[in-house]
C-alpha cells in the first residue's frame, strides 16, 4: 500500500496512506476498506475515528474558546447524528446542539456536525418557502375563505412588498434568491385566482374535494369517468362480470362520483344474484346517500327487488326513477314489464288463492 505525492514520489508509511484517503473516506462512510493482508489481516481503518482522535489531542483550551467565541450562531446539520456518538466516546461527554467552549462542540463543529446559522433574512425566506408548500392560497396571503376582494388586494400588496426584489438589494441571497422568486410568484398567482370569482368559486371546489379525500388532479378524475363510461356500456349489455372490477377501479381513483356506486351495486348484483344482494342494495343507498336524485340508483333498486319477487316495491322504486328522470327508459321498460307481472298475478283473497300461498 502505497500513496503518491503530488511529487510523484512514493511513500508507504501507514500514517500517509492513512492521510492521503482520509478525505474521500470519511466522506463516504467514515471506514475506508483495503485489500486483504493489509496490516495482520485487519482490512480497514477508522478513518473516522482517528480524525475525532487527531482531533480530541490536537485542540488545547485556547483552541476551544477562540472557535467558541468566533462562531456563536450555529445550528446542527444533516452531519449532526452521525457524529454525536462518536465524538461523545471520544472525548467524554456529549456535544451541544448549539455552540459552546467544550471539547465535544468544537470538534462537531470542525467536522461539519455544526453550521453557522445564515442571517435573519435568509431564514425568514426559508421559513415561508418550506411552509408555502402546506398552504392553500387563503392562508399563504393569510387572509380567511370569506375574504372580500379588497382583504385579498391588501394581502397581496403585502406579500408582494414583502418578496420584492427591491427589498433584496444589495443582500447576497445566493441560493435562497430562487426561494424568494417563488414566493413573489405565489403571491401573484394566489391574489390572480382568488380575484376572478369563476377561479375563485373552481379553486373552492378543489379544496372542499382535497378536504374530502376526493381527487383534484384533472387526469385522474378523467380516468375515473372514462372506466365508468366503459363499465356503463358493459352493464347496459348485460356484461356484469366484465363490469364489476372496472367500476371498483373507478371507484378506487374517485370515490366522489355517487353513479359509481349505484352501477357497481347493481354489477355486484347481477353478475353474483342473489348471494349479493345485500351487498348490492347497500351499494346502491351509499350512491343515494351521496345524491338523493339519482334516477339510476332507484332503477337498479327496482330491478333487484323485482327479481327478488317483491313487485310492489319494485313499482314505488321504478316510478321514482321516472319523477327524477322522465327520459330513463330502461327504468320505463322495467315498469311495463313489472305492472305486466302483477296483472296476471293471482287476485282476490279466496279459499284457493289463500291455500296457494301456503
Amino acid at each position: 500500500m502505497r500513496a503518491i505525492g503530488a511529487s510523484g514520489q512514493a511513500n508507504d508509511d501507514r500514517a500517509a496512506v492513512v492521510r492521503t484517503l482520509r478525505a474521500f473516506a470519511l466522506a463516504d462512510s467514515g471506514t475506508f476498506d483495503f485489500s486483504e493482508g493489509f496490516v495482520s489481516g485487519d482490512s480497514s481503518v477508522d478513518t473516522l475515528g482517528e480524525i475525532l482522535l487527531e482531533l480530541g489531542r490536537g485542540l488545547t483550551p485556547q483552541h476551544v474558546s477562540a472557535i467558541a467565541a468566533a462562531h456563536r450562531d450555529v445550528a446542527p446539520s444533516a452531519e449532526y447524528e452521525r457524529l454525536r456518538d462518536a465524538v461523545a466516546r471520544v472525548c467524554g461527554t456529549p456535544p451541544s446542539t448549539t455552540m459552546a467552549a467544550d471539547r465535544a462542540t468544537v470538534i462537531v463543529f470542525v467536522l461539519g456536525g455544526l453550521v453557522a446559522k445564515p442571517p435573519a433574512v435568509l431564514q425568514e425566506i426559508a421559513a415561508a418557502h418550506a411552509e408555502m408548500a402546506t398552504q392553500d392560497h387563503y392562508a399563504f396571503l393569510g387572509v380567511g375563505r370569506n375574504a372580500k376582494a379588497d382583504d385579498i388586494r391588501k394581502a397581496y400588496f403585502d406579500h408582494a412588498k414583502r418578496w420584492h426584489s427591491d427589498r433584496f438589494a444589495g443582500v447576497d441571497l445566493g441560493d435562497y434568491r430562487e426561494k424568494a422568486d417563488a414566493l413573489f410568484r405565489r403571491a401573484d398567482e394566489a391574489q390572480k385566482v382568488l380575484s376572478d370569482p369563476q377561479q375563485r368559486a373552481d379553486y373552492d371546489d378543489l379544496l372542499d374535494r382535497a378536504k374530502q379525500g376526493l381527487p383534484t388532479d384533472v387526469n385522474v378524475v378523467l380516468e375515473a369517468e372514462g372506466l365508468f363510461r366503459k363499465a356503463q356500456i358493459f352493464v347496459r349489455r348485460g356484461q356484469a362480470d366484465a363490469a364489476e372490477p372496472v367500476l371498483a377501479q373507478a371507484i378506487a381513483l374517485n370515490k366522489g362520483e355517487a353513479e359509481f356506486y349505484a352501477y357497481h351495486g347493481y354489477a355486484l348484483f347481477a353478475a353474483k344474484g342473489a348471494s349479493a344482494a345485500a351487498e348490492a342494495i347497500a351499494e346502491i343507498n351509499k350512491a343515494l346517500a351521496m345524491n338523493p336524485k339519482l334516477d339510476s340508483a332507484y332503477e337498479f333498486l327496482g330491478k333487484i327487488t323485482r327479481v327478488e319477487g317483491k313487485l310492489d316495491l319494485a313499482v314505488k322504486h321504478l316510478k321514482k326513477a321516472l319523477e327524477l328522470n322522465p327520459k330513463n327508459r330502461e327504468a320505463e321498460r322495467e315498469l311495463r314489464f313489472v305492472q305486466g307481472q302483477l296483472a296476471k298475478a293471482p287476485q282476490g283473497g279466496g279459499l284457493l288463492n289463500k291455500l296457494l300461498k301456503r
